[in-house]
């Protein structure tokens, strides 16, 4: 309790390949330029039963600060950082070519000023959380990345049966994607993307959300929640000031928001499998999903469940340019909505996600025979190997939404591989049972021989 150190490690400086375990401990309000709670060099830390509180960094790492080009790590189960503050980046955690590995264990109230009021995770840096949460980590200064999560470009962050939680973010958002991030059985929920959008008028400025991909990023989100997650923009005045400042000098306009609760920016590519999005909203652009032009979206079994509310932008932009495929989209609304279907269909998509993309559109007219899918949504690559791909056509007033669905027909099987059998037909694929017809023994070496025999795609 209350260690200080003028450069790195707080209460504890591992390196040169050491090991410390803490079991049943607690490291409270200590401080340093780096590591204000534990700084992990080239050297591995476990945390069991333990926790750290109020510790501080002048620079980076909070809590915990992990270096040492990939050899250093640090393993948190049944623990707990709270309350850790960094003036620059990682206020709970900074991985800076580490791994760190959480399990059951919370990141509570950690703050920075700039990148990751949970955690930072920079280039050639990991981490996998399981079980845990990160709950009411925020950034303070306007401009920082992510303040649940900052993934940099060239790092690694998967999350497992995790809940980030009441992380609200000003202008960058509460996970920001510029490496790869995967949820797997996990939930972002009650966080508030409060987008000020009004600090210049480049187009940085008017893009973002509660998760903003970023150009190069890739999130893919599975069997996952986005839960009553919100976006802001907090300069409409100045957007149509902007405008008309622009017109009479004859200059182009400045670029329309596309805030979202998941925002894609150019070459950033985001999947959704067996995803759920409900009761999201943004004030302008998307209430689920904006994809930019050039951006990449992937759906498979998505489902929108959208608020009973008046005005609120439609669920999915795209603009033109977007890659997109959307297969197995499922929109609903609350019993007490009294929304038309019409009106339900145009709240699910729009702009180029209406007409462009396998997968998805939305027609007129009257309704096609069962089962007979249009050529565009069923082109080459819709489904997963040897899947079969029908369409589902709900009927929605004067529009019809739809959507391919993909199957493993009789006699055709799920792959074991996929992430479920449910999702094999769009992912993993289906396999096609063979008949044996001879097998033979080179060399006979017992009287009894036994065949094992498995699945195969």
């Amino acid at each position: 309790t209350r260690c200080e150190a003028g450069t790195v490690g707080g209460a504890l400086m591992l390196e040169g390949d050491a090991t410390a375990v803490l079991r049943d401990s607690r490291v409270d309000l200590c401080s340093a330029a780096t590591g204000g709670g534990a700084a992990v060099d080239a050297s591995r830390l476990e945390m069991h039963n333990s926790s750290m509180t109020s510790n501080r960094a002048s620079e980076n790492g909070g809590g915990i600060s992990i270096a040492g080009g990939g050899m250093g790590s640090v393993w948190l189960v049944d623990s707990l950082i709270e309350d850790a503050v960094a003036l620059k980046e990682g206020g709970g955690v900074f991985v800076e070519g580490g791994v760190l590995l959480l399990e059951r264990s919370q990141i509570l109230r950690c703050a920075t000023h700039y990148d990751g009021g949970g955690m930072a995770v920079l280039a050639g840096g990991a981490a996998e959380l399981r079980e845990s949460t990160v709950v009411e980590c925020a950034v303070h200064e306007i401009r920082g990345k992510g303040s649940a999560l900052f993934v940099n470009f060239g790092a690694s962050v998967v999350l497992r049966r995790t809940r980030i939680e009441r992380c609200d973010s000003a202008m960058y958002g509460t996970v920001y994607v510029g490496g790869r991030l995967t949820l797997a059985s996990s939930a972002i929920a009650h966080c508030v993307a409060r987008d000020i959008g009004g600090s210049g008028s480049d187009y940085a400025s008017r893009r973002g959300g509660v998760v903003w991909v970023v150009h190069g990023g890739v999130a893919r989100l599975t069997d996952s929640t986005i839960d009553d997650c919100h976006t802001y923009d907090a300069s409409p005045t100045w957007h149509s000031s902007m405008t008309l400042r622009a017109r009479s000098r004859r200059l182009a306009a400045p670029p329309e928001p596309s805030f979202a609760p998941v925002s894609v920016d150019p070459h950033g590519t985001l999947s959704l499998a067996n995803t759920v999005f409900s009761n999201c909203t943004a004030q302008t652009g998307a209430s689920a999903v904006f994809v930019s032009a050039e951006a990449h979206l992937r759906t498979a079994m998505l489902s929108l469940e959208l608020p009973c509310l008046a005005g609120v932008p439609p669920a999915i932009h795209a603009d033109r340019g977007a890659d997109l495929s959307i297969r197995a989209l499922s929109v609903s609304q609350p019993d007490n909505c009294r929304r038309a279907p019409a009106e339900l269909a145009a709240s699910a998509v729009s702009g180029a996600a209406a007409t462009l993309g396998a997968g998805v559109s939305l027609v007129g007219g009257e309704q096609p025979g069962a089962g007979e899918a249009p050529a565009s949504l069923c082109s080459a690559g819709t489904c997963a190997t040897d899947a079969a791909c029908t369409a589902d056509y709900e009927a929605m007033a004067d529009a019809l939404m739809v959507t391919a669905r993909c199957s493993c027909k009789p006699p055709n099987l799920p792959s074991p591989e996929a992430a479920s059998a449910e999702l094999a037909p769009y992912e993993g694929g289906c396999l096609t049972p063979r008949e044996g017809v001879t097998v033979s023994v080179p060399q006979a070496v017992a009287e009894n021989v036994v065949i094992e025999l498995s699945k195969t795609s």
